[in-house]
Parts: structure tokens; sequence; C-alpha cells
């Protein structure tokens, strides 16, 4: 059988680093030694020098080095009106980075929006006035890490008069505007419980659960300056605004249903037993507590208590598990909206 011909060439795409004048001292033995060589160059060596998997695994070596996820993640929070730059500290043994956006604050239903050799990526593909979350990986030849700590960014247009925060950030108060009117803090909406199995009356089966609680509603306007930054918390216990030390406006998140011997107990809404606070300068406040969710009854689950006035996708509490499967729901996000 003819061996496939091999050329100082082929070598060279093979071992990038290798001298031309190497190549050629290995084309120069016979045919079917320098077949076997090559083909034995291919299974064990990678262009960049390093040992292959493949070979790693016949030596009884690790096939991949762990990466450790890049740090320090930060997010541009309104400094362009058309793009975030998003900027991190690497990782060591990381050839590129890999960038992940979400309108959520959950990396699972995050998408890739890019890749970058070096610490920092800009993002030209957002939306305007929307707050984002971004992720980072990072990755060699061999290996990715797993996802970084997360950071919110957005792209501010110079003519806007509304933002939205599904995640905590910062956020510099627009040149002219003096006052916050109709700001709009919801709390989240609490977890439904999950089915609880039982050993006793009678054993062996489940109990539904019970529906979480609504989350604290609240709107107030809010005297501002200028250049001045605020700092905006939406996460699973409250959603807030706040200047430097002094809590402007807060609303707590519904409490989670849970499980019980007789079906799980609704969540309470947010608010109805430690309410949220307004300080500071905040007037024309109004707040509403977010409904308790209800008990399990059963086989069905509870339903998750409701926010006031309802906004859909915020606030709301999630369903309880029914007692023939898992099926329990999340509760809604909170959010902040700032208008002026």
């Amino acid at each position: 059988m003819a061996l496939p011909p091999y050329g100082p060439d082929d070598f060279k795409a093979l071992i990038p680093s290798a001298s031309s004048s190497l190549c050629e001292k290995l084309l120069a033995l016979p045919g079917r030694l320098a077949t076997r060589i090559y083909g034995s160059a291919k299974w064990a060596i990678n262009p960049d020098l390093t040992a292959t998997d493949d070979l790693k695994a016949w030596l009884g070596m690790s096939t991949s080095t762990a990466l450790t996820a890049p740090t320090n993640v930060t997010a541009s929070d309104g400094s362009s009106s058309s793009s975030v730059v998003v900027s991190w500290t690497a990782s060591a043994g990381a050839s590129y980075y890999t960038v992940y956006r979400s309108t959520g604050s959950v990396f699972s239903g995050a998408s890739v929006v890019g890749t970058s050799t070096t610490a920092s990526y800009t993002d030209t593909t957002v939306v305007v006035d929307t707050v984002y979350t971004y992720w980072v990986t990072a990755s060699s030849a061999s290996a990715t890490s797993s996802e970084s700590t997360s950071d919110t960014g957005f792209a501010q247009s110079s003519g806007a008069n509304s933002i939205t925060f599904t995640g905590s950030a910062t956020w510099v108060v627009p040149s002219g505007v003096t006052s916050l009117t109709g700001c709009v803090v919801y709390g989240k909406g609490g977890d439904g419980g999950n089915r609880e199995y039982q050993l006793w009356v009678p054993p062996g089966t489940y109990v539904a659960g019970g529906g979480g609680g609504g989350g604290e509603y609240c709107i107030g306007t809010i005297p501002v300056t200028a250049g001045e930054t605020l700092s905006i918390t939406v996460d699973s216990t409250s959603s807030a605004i706040v200047r430097g030390a002094t809590t402007l406006i807060s609303c707590y998140a519904g409490s989670n249903g849970s499980g019980g011997s007789t079906g799980g107990g609704g969540g309470s809404g947010g608010g109805v037993s430690v309410p949220g606070t307004t300080g500071g300068t905040v007037t024309s406040v109004t707040r509403n507590a977010g409904s308790n969710g209800t008990a399990g009854a059963g086989a069905t689950g509870g339903t998750g208590g409701a926010t006031t006035p309802v906004l859909s996708g915020v606030g709301t509490g999630g369903n309880g598990s029914d007692t023939a499967s898992d099926t329990r729901t999340l509760g809604s996000a909170g959010r902040v909206v700032l208008n002026w």
C-alpha cells in the first residue's frame, strides 16, 4: 500500500515552532519511518508543543488542567450611550475568555455575547437603558472554568427618563435631574414549597407544598442631585434604593412556601410582619404588603401570593408542588424602576 506523502509544510503545520531544517531532516528519513514519526508526533504533541490528552492518558497523567474562574468582574453603569465595557482579572493559564449576558440574574438563562483574548470586552449589542447581568468563563486548549461571579451593567441614553433594574447596580443621576418621581420598588416573590415525604400519618405518602408569598411594593418620590451615585439592590431578600448609608426605599421579598404534615403552609407576603423602610427625603410614599401564599390542600399545591398593584412577571409568589411530582415554581424576581 502506498504511503501518503508528507512534505516540510505538513510537519510545519503540525508543529509550528519546529524549524524548517528539522522538518527537512525528518523527511530525509526513509518514507515509512518519516510517516511513523509524523503520525506519532500528531498523536502526542499539540501545536503549542504541549502534550496531547491522548499522550497524557497513556502516561496516566491528568488530561486537563483546571482553570480558576475570572475574578473582579465589573460592567460599566451608564458611562456610554451605546455599549457596556466588561473587565475582569485574568485567570492563570487561560488563552481566551467567554462573556455571557442575561436580563435576569441566573447564569443558566444567560447567552454568549462574545469572546476575548484579553481581560476586557466591549458589548456593543446592548439595548440602551436595559440593565444586563454579565458573567465570564476562562478557557484553554483543554479546559474551561466555571462561571465568574456576576456584575450588572447598562448603556444609558442621554435623553432617557426611566431605567429598570432587575439586579444590583450603581446609577449616577443624569445632568439636570433634581427629582426621581414615582420610583417603583418590588420585592421578590417567595418560592413555592416542595412536596414533602411523610414517614407518619399516613406513612409513605407526600403532602403538597404551600405557595410563596407575594413581594412588597412601594412607590415614592426622591429629591436628588445631578452627578450623585445611588446604589440599587435587587436580591432574594429585598429590593432597595440606597444613598450612601441611608436606605431611601426598601421592600421585602415574600417568604417561601413550606411542606407540612397536613399540607404545606403558604409563605407570608413581603412586608406583612417586617415592613420595608423609607428614609432620607422620600415623599409621596405608597406601600402595599404582598399577599400571603395559600397552603397546600389535598394533592394540590398552594397558590403564590400576588403583589399590589400586579405587574406581570414581577414579585408574584411561586406555586407550591403537588403530591404527584415536584412541580413547584420559583417566585418572580424583584424590580426597581427609576423615573425622572
